[in-house]
């Protein structure tokens, strides 16, 4: 499951490369959530990153995390994360914005499916950034007017350390679990204007533990670089 990891820009370059070529829109304010505009619904999610280094112990994370979400039917893309990242070269990008463990990004109804998600993390002289491996398709609608809740979304860092002791990224992956129960009152509190009621569960946790799966369980192809 630990995604391979890959070279990477520094941070602020990744940023500044992608700014020029995607439109990135934050997590909605709550006041910005109580003005949908008509046709328009909410994906909604919470954050919960973890990070451990190779004992099992836990430690300070410095990753950023994303995930990534295409519309099916032609529409927008729409990144869900708690920083400020641009992270795909999609033209329709959105994304998340200041740190929050709770986020609902306004999109227009319609079909859409999870492709992926991303951590991005520094060392000592550059940064990193961990994927999934195989390309992955969680579905899952949103209606007008509604939230989506599509689950914990749970960021998870291994980190080691280098020749001279320095702690270093050494794996990272993204859980996403069903907390629907525990996690639709703080949506609402967060964003008063969305009902308990108007919260929706998807299936989204469900499928892409099953993505997961298929992933892992898919043998790497020569050296990962085929």
């Amino acid at each position: 499951m630990f995604a391979r990891l890959r070279a990477a820009l520094p941070a602020v370059a990744v940023a500044a490369a992608l700014s020029s070529c995607v439109n990135v829109r934050y997590p909605a304010t709550p006041e910005a959530v109580a003005n949908l505009k008509p046709g328009e619904g909410l994906i909604v999610a919470t954050f919960s990153a973890k990070s451990f280094n190779r004992k099992g112990e836990t430690v300070d994370g410095s990753g950023r995390a994303s995930v990534h979400v295409r519309g099916e039917d032609s529409g927008p893309m729409a990144v869900l994360m708690p920083h400020v990242m641009p992270v795909n070269r999609n033209p329709h990008l959105m994304g998340g914005g200041n740190a929050s463990d709770v986020v609902a990004v306004p999109v227009p109804a319609g079909n859409y499916s999870i492709t992926g998600w991303t951590i991005q993390d520094h060392a000592v002289t550059a940064g990193v950034t961990f994927s999934n491996r195989l390309p992955m398709n969680v579905p899952f609608q949103v209606r007008p007017g509604e939230a989506t809740y599509v689950g914990c979304i749970q960021p998870v860092s291994i980190y080691g350390k280098n020749i001279i002791g320095m702690r270093v990224p050494g794996a990272a992956f993204v859980i996403i679990s069903d907390e629907f129960q525990k996690d639709a009152p703080r949506i609402s509190s967060r964003y008063p204007s969305i009902r308990r009621s108007s919260i929706r569960k998807s299936e989204v946790p469900a499928g892409y533990k099953s993505e997961m799966k298929r992933i892992a369980e898919t043998p790497q192809k020569f050296l990962g670089l085929f």
